[in-house]
């Protein structure tokens, strides 16, 4: 592992741009066959909702020449700062690498959001964010994925809502740079990234957003 940054605190595990896209496009992939299947109704749980991407993840990644060896979903995860708390993130994905490390992985974080009626915006900070940057989630990991299941449209005011509860708490996560744009991760046009002070971890990490309608 390569440090960056300081002198204090967990050293950066980087995680390669290349990897992260390969996980968005399975994701946007997966999301998009949720939706033209209309396997997700809006009322549907979290959880369901990840089980079925977890499977259209699958058939799509079966054959594949991606460079994503496997994924786990809901995988048990002691926090890496020693506290014995369990922590669940949504999904962690693999790549074949040498020599292994057991720490590499890169996360991905997922909550329901709406367009219209009550947003969950503060719970995709407060549930989601803060569990990143808390180092709860990929502690010293230098790329994360926070995944937004847009449950009832619009979209784009989905992601401004999340970017005004993002703005407002700015000082609770220690966002360095605001949610912004970053075609460069993914060809989805809602991808974005926000970069934020871990919490016990040496210098910055950037987190992508990925918002997806799934039905």
């Amino acid at each position: 592992m390569r440090s960056a940054g300081g002198s204090i605190g967990v050293p950066r595990l980087p995680i390669d741009l290349g990897f992260v896209t390969s996980v968005l496009d399975l994701l946007v992939a997966g999301a998009a066959e949720l939706r033209a299947k209309r396997l997700v109704t809006p009322e549907m749980r979290e959880d369901k909702i990840s089980e079925r991407l977890d499977s259209e993840m699958e058939m799509i990644h079966r054959g594949s020449d991606s460079d994503i060896v496997n994924w786990s979903m809901r995988p048990n995860r002691s926090a890496a700062s020693g506290s014995g708390v369990i922590v669940e993130v949504d999904f962690s994905f693999h790549a074949n690498l040498l020599p292994r490390d057991q720490r590499w992985y890169l996360a991905v974080e997922a909550k329901k959001l709406r367009g219209r009626g009550r947003s969950l915006a503060s719970a995709y900070v407060e549930e989601g964010i803060c569990r990143f940057v808390s180092g709860k989630y990929s502690l010293g990991h230098d790329h994360a994925i926070m995944m937004g299941y847009v449950v009832v449209a619009p979209i784009a005011t989905a992601v401004e809502r999340v970017r005004r509860s993002m703005d407002r708490t700015a000082e609770k996560t220690s966002q360095d740079v605001a949610l912004g744009a970053v075609p460069e991760f993914c060809r989805h046009p809602y991808t974005y990234a926000s970069t934020h002070q871990q919490h016990g971890a040496k210098g910055p990490f950037k987190l992508v957003h990925l918002f997806v309608e799934v039905c």
